[in-house]
């Protein structure tokens, strides 16, 4: 009996150990600080250079300095001002404050980042929109 009453503890940490997963994970905005670069899927041909340097002014805010550069357009750089809230979700708002759907906004959620490494998601899916390496 006893014997049956450990396996049985044994058994309930393993599946208590196994269900702590990546969902308990927090979102720490403060990692988004620096540059970070855009690396391309596999396959997609070279189509450039996009880097974005964020400064954050708090936890929550900031400015984004947008760096786009292309054989075809050249090289090109926007300021940018940012909101990310703690689950992730980010806007970066276009030429003015009111809308992210301005020339230059963006708004999506931050799936995954860590200091080297950070995805972005469509904000209605789990679709990946853009992946960033770290570059400072």
């Amino acid at each position: 009996m006893n014997r049956l009453m450990t396996v049985a503890a044994v058994v309930v940490a393993v599946l208590c150990v196994a269900g702590c997963g990546d969902d308990d994970k927090v979102f720490d905005p403060s990692l988004l600080g620096g540059t970070w670069e855009r690396v391309w899927d596999k396959g997609v041909q070279d189509v450039g250079t996009e880097r974005y340097t964020f400064r954050p002014t708090s936890q929550t805010e900031g400015t984004v300095e947008v760096f786009t550069s292309d054989v075809f357009t050249g090289d090109k750089t926007t300021l940018h001002d940012y909101v990310v809230g703690h689950t992730g979700h980010i806007v970066i708002y276009g030429t003015t404050r009111q809308a992210p759907f301005n020339p230059g906004g963006e708004e999506c959620d931050i799936a995954r980042l860590t200091r080297k490494e950070m995805v972005w998601n469509h904000t209605d899916s789990k679709e990946v929109v853009k992946r960033f390496r770290r570059v400072e």
